[in-house]
């Protein structure tokens, strides 16, 4: 099995609203999840998270990404780093 269909697994086996809820404050807006943006510095929630896209968006700083990048952004950590931190340790 090759590493990008590793990877491609590990992001389908992944819950972006649960990643990032481990981390931020998110209140249910319609279809979307909502909460102050951790990119930068603000008082009103811009910050949307979709579980339909599987994505994120700030309308204030306009970062956007999936888990992995939100996790590569927010622990300003490689591409190696973040993906053992989806995958469980048997699988190294």
């Amino acid at each position: 099995m090759s590493s990008t269909s590793q990877v491609r697994q590990v992001k389908e086996a992944t819950d972006i609203v649960d990643v990032i809820g481990e981390r931020l404050n998110l209140q249910l807006a319609g279809t979307y999840h909502k909460g102050l943006c951790p990119f930068h510095s603000e008082k009103s929630p811009s910050f949307f998270v979709s579980d339909q896209m599987q994505r994120y968006k700030c309308f204030g700083c306009g970062e956007s990404g999936d888990a992995f990048e939100f996790r590569t952004g927010f622990f300003a950590s490689g591409f190696r780093q973040i993906i053992v931190m989806f995958k469980p340790p048997t699988q190294f």
